[in-house]
């Protein structure tokens, strides 16, 4: 292991410099490319299907027209030609690092053209298309990390929610790493190959050798290189505060140069990364074929070429820096000038069960601005607080909402899935939501549409007029005829509709006031346009630190979360993130005592 690391250090000891030019080059010009071409598609698409907007009611009309399929297909041909130049380059580097030879960034481009002519041919496509997708779903971090897929946390949640749903997640994590893995060793015998398929084939067989071995160093040297990293980071950290405290600074210029070295942080612990992964299958590959690296007489550089080293390195990192400020680079726009609103998922489904009366109390003791709830109609025409249609998840009676009276649904106990403390807590109706909750929160109220309603959006909206709450409730559905039926009898009442997915060059729906859309989709592009449209913007489920932190810097109207406390904190913090707050107050306890 100690010789691998020194081996990875000595291949990246020449031509840094160039990894860090071409990787800032490769990741600009490969986030115009596919972004511009995104734009021109969607359009097309928009304009061949009929269609105005994009989401998850209407994406099936999308998804059966050919000529949808074959844009699609296109666009994920650009990605896949993008991103396995690339990895191409990345090779190309490594193996000159290993012969311990000079490597310009023109040479690397030169040879990056004619080694990729090898797998850019028709007969390849599918395959590319597949391992690119692949890669998009890995931890691998090359240039599809701006566009990397990331498993929405309502999805991720429900299946780690379940032993075996958990179990399969994990292996499928494992199996899509490990088959970008051994696809990654192919391409060390791309030049020696016809095709990649044959070069895949002699990876495989390479691989064969000794895969436990192979694996196992794997782990432990990417567990080392982040403990590196780790160590580089909290030195840098110690030297900021030092010069921070010399310099009679205080706390906020210290959270300010934390935030900076964040960006740039994560954008080199990337290239880091996948240069460290790249150079270990250089290394790997040589070791198992046998073939020890060879010893070369070290030139002593003259003092002028030494400085020209220094500068274009020097250079190279202030391009970094600079190039981390902006979204490509990973930085998030900010527009923090919105009052978010925190909306409890399930009225509070963190801190009490799911849907009921103790939720709502939750939410309101946390200090949510909002609820959200989940209407669905019994067999007798009650309208009562639950998401799913079948009443097992929560209670244990396996049913159908809409084959039980009321009478049935209120001898049953809610409650004790979630802990013994909530044991018969009852499955609330609406009336009894809107009475707890009038001039104590808002509620963002989701009507169901199963197909066996009855009078659903005529019996809820009587009840909220009922109770005087037109101004206090909102209704959202992933049914847009809902919405427009809302409209028609009160004008007045809020309608948002709910999407997983979104598109759309323009907003000019009158019957939709407000979009909530799930959080891995939502960017700064949907949040200009709904501010552009002046329609509101929610976003659901965020209730990791990042997501969160993510989406209040977006600006948008309100966070649908089942953690309303997690989200007031970032919220009342400005945004800053824990770890930075913790660091500042170790540095600088009595000004963070005195904030």
């Amino acid at each position: 292991m100690i010789q691998l690391i020194k081996n990875t250090l000595s291949i990246h000891k020449q031509n840094w410099p160039t990894l860090l030019y071409f990787e800032i080059i490769h990741r600009t010009v490969s986030s115009f490319l596919i972004y511009t071409f995104y734009q021109e598609i969607m359009s097309l698409i928009l304009k061949n299907t009929g269609l105005s907007i994009l989401t998850q009611e209407n994406i099936r009309l999308m998804l059966i027209h050919p000529l949808s399929i074959l844009l699609l297909i296109s666009l994920f041909l650009l990605i896949a030609a993008l991103l396995f130049f690339e990895i191409t380059a990345l090779l190309i580097y490594g193996q000159y690092g290993w012969q311990q030879q000079s490597l310009s960034l023109l040479e690397l481009y030169r040879q990056s053209v004619k080694t990729s002519q090898k797998y850019l041919r028709l007969k390849n496509m599918p395959l590319l298309i597949l391992l690119a997708l692949l890669i998009i779903l890995s931890s691998f971090p090359f240039t599809a990390s701006f566009l990397r897929f990331s498993v929405p946390e309502f999805i991720k949640d429900a299946m780690l929610a379940d032993v075996k749903l958990a179990l399969l997640y994990w292996l499928l994590l494992i199996a899509v790493n490990t088959i970008v893995f051994t696809f990654l060793f192919g391409f060390i015998f791309i030049q020696q190959s016809p095709n990649f398929s044959e070069a895949w084939k002699k990876s495989m067989k390479l691989i064969a050798k000794q895969p436990f071995r192979l694996f196992g160093n794997l782990i432990i040297f990417m567990l080392l290189l982040q403990l590196g990293l780790m160590l580089i980071a909290l030195i840098i950290i110690l030297l900021l505060a030092a010069n921070t405290i010399l310099a009679g600074e205080g706390a906020d210029a210290f959270r300010f140069g934390l935030t900076k070295f964040s960006d740039f942080f994560r954008l080199a612990n990337d290239i880091i990364t996948t240069s460290a992964m790249i150079s270990f299958i250089v290394i790997e590959s040589h070791g198992l074929n046998d073939e020890p690296r060879q010893p070369t007489a070290k030139k002593q550089l003259s003092l002028t070429k030494r400085l020209g080293r220094t500068l274009i390195g020097a250079f190279a990192i202030a391009l970094l820096l600079i190039f981390s400020e902006g979204e490509i680079g990973g930085a998030l726009y900010t527009n923090n000038q919105k009052d978010t609103q925190i909306i409890a998922h399930r009225a509070g489904a963190a801190f009490a069960p799911e849907n009921t009366l103790a939720a709502l109390e939750a939410a309101i003791s946390a200090g949510a601005d909002s609820a959200e709830i989940d209407v669905q109609q019994t067999q007798d025409g009650t309208l009562i607080i639950m998401h799913d249609t079948n009443f097992k998840r929560t209670t244990g009676y396996d049913s159908q909402v809409w084959d039980n009276t009321y009478d049935i649904v209120q001898t049953l106990d809610a409650g004790s899935f979630f802990a013994p403390e909530f044991a018969n807590e009852p499955i609330p109706t609406l009336e009894m939501m809107l009475a707890a909750a009038k001039n104590r929160i808002h509620l963002m109220i989701e009507l169901k549409s199963s197909g066996h309603e009855r009078q659903l959006v005529e019996t809820t909206i009587a009840l909220i007029q009922k109770y005087g709450m037109e101004d206090q409730c909102s209704i959202a559905s992933m049914d847009s005829a809902i919405l427009q039926q809302t409209k028609a009898i009160n004008p007045s009442i809020e309608t948002v509709l709910i999407t997983a997915v979104f598109y759309a060059p323009l907003l000019d729906y009158d019957t939709i006031d407000g979009y909530s859309i799930e959080t891995t989709f939502v960017n700064y592009e949907i949040a200009s346009l709904t501010d552009f449209s002046r329609k509101k913007l929610y976003v659901w489920t965020a209730n990791e630190d990042a997501n969160i932190n993510k989406v209040l810097r977006l600006g948008v109207d309100g966070i649908v979360t089942d953690n309303p406390l997690l989200a007031s904190y970032y919220k009342d913090m400005l945004m800053r993130n824990l770890w930075m707050d913790s660091l500042t107050e170790f540095f600088f306890p009595a000004e963070t005592v005195n904030q």
